[in-house]
């Protein structure tokens, strides 16, 4: 079923969902996702930001890119964003979407990058979407040198034992994933990082800030 998420189809899906919720953000109308988010980004260190060159910031699972522009709409000229993904056709909306950056295709599981290359990783609940979901954490840790988001993550509702299931996304079976939060944190501080903040993000879904603290 990871091959489903290959199908190109899901680039122009997921760019008529995100220009929607984007629009509204420019009218004053904040999703609860995107100010969760911003919430998080505002507390990366001040002392570190506005330098030039700017923070390197990795963005895992991107999709069609539009976090791109929700990071310069809450920290504009901070961060040298780049952008990854498994779907070669979300990369191609990304570029063609935002043609001054950079974005390339990546497997999560196993990310093409030196050990602490970004400054700043983001990844928003693509290893909720990924079978192999702790190598994928693994590497999305391994390649930051500080700071750590990882965005609107399912959690189980009464710390419940991670679950995995699939359901139809756009006509096509994938996997979904909803974490046992201790699991999940626990996994993250075991690679070396402290949470610094967490925030919700939805009914279900729970964002979080970590700094990296050991020198492993």
């Amino acid at each position: 079923m990871t091959d489903n998420y290959m199908v190109p189809s899901l680039a122009d899906y997921q760019w008529r969902v995100a220009s929607h919720q984007m629009k509204e953000l420019k009218n004053g109308q904040v999703h609860p996702l995107f100010k969760a988010f911003g919430e998080l980004l505002a507390l990366i260190e001040p002392e570190h930001c506005g330098t030039s060159p700017g923070l390197s910031l990795l963005d895992v699972g991107c999709g069609c890119g539009y976090y791109s522009e929700i990071i310069e709409y809450y920290r504009p000229g901070v961060f040298e964003y780049q952008g990854c993904d498994y779907n070669p056709g979300m990369i191609a909306k990304a570029k063609k979407l935002w043609p001054g950056r950079s974005f390339v295709q990546q497997d999560a599981r196993t990310l093409q990058y030196s050990d602490r290359s970004f400054d700043v990783v983001m990844s928003g609940a693509c290893i909720a979407h990924i079978e192999q979901w702790k190598q994928a954490l693994g590497e999305i840790c391994r390649v930051s040198k500080q700071w750590l988001i990882l965005h609107r993550n399912p959690i189980q509702p009464n710390n419940e034992m991670t679950t995995l299931k699939t359901r139809l996304y756009v006509g096509l079976r994938v996997w979904t994933r909803r974490f046992n939060r201790t699991e999940l944190l626990d996994l993250v501080r075991c690679q070396g990082f402290c949470l610094i903040h967490a925030v919700k993000a939805g009914t279900s879904l729970e964002s979080y800030l970590y700094k990296r603290t050991a020198d492993d």
